[in-house]
């Protein structure tokens, strides 16, 4: 059996990462996690109305969240349910100059991702961003911690010229095996 992404990308640096980051990334198979988030979106029209065409999750605090992992592919499916949208991203390890790296799928956007593993967290840098397989300036910020023993996350998307698309933040309890969820 292979093991899980995560752990295949960063090697002997997973094991440095928090508890609760190590239970949320080193999973064998289907798993689920329910928490809570705040989502905001940016004040410029056109960003809104791209969160929109996207299936983004709507503004809002305390907003439940379950996010559903699936092996797939030697990579992984990400469900992130929010209140009245779903959004499914698929990561991929990437292959040749971008071995090391894993690639991010949602539709028709694509991200080269770099994991950056410390005591303290997880940062994920994108060091490029394709709509169409055409690159666009999308800047990412994206931090996974743990708070009191507890998983927590923040991402931020903006571009340049229209400023902050999307931040959400929140947290999630370990995840539990996807059969045991009724």
């Amino acid at each position: 059996m292979m093991d899980p992404l995560y752990r295949r990308l960063l090697g002997d640096r997973f094991d440095i990462l928090p508890a609760p980051i190590r239970r949320m990334h080193d999973r064998p198979g289907a798993m689920i996690a329910k928490g809570s988030c705040e989502v905001s979106w940016g004040k410029s029209w056109i960003g809104r109305l791209a969160m929109r065409l996207l299936r983004m999750p709507r503004p809002g605090r305390d907003l439940p969240l379950e996010v559903r992992f699936f092996p797939e592919c030697g990579g992984e499916r990400w469900e992130r349910h929010f209140p009245g949208t779903t959004f499914r991203t698929v990561l991929r390890p990437g292959e040749g100059r971008h071995r090391g790296l894993f690639r991010e799928r949602m539709g028709a956007v694509v991200g080269t991702v770099r994991l950056r593993a410390d005591a303290a967290g997880l940062d994920y840098e994108v060091l490029e961003t394709r709509l169409l397989g055409i690159r666009i300036p999308l800047r990412s910020s994206a931090r996974e911690t743990a708070e009191n023993g507890v998983f927590a996350f923040s991402v931020e998307l903006s571009l340049p010229g229209l400023g902050r698309l999307i931040r959400y933040a929140g947290t999630l309890a370990a995840p539990v095996e996807a059969s045991q969820i009724r």
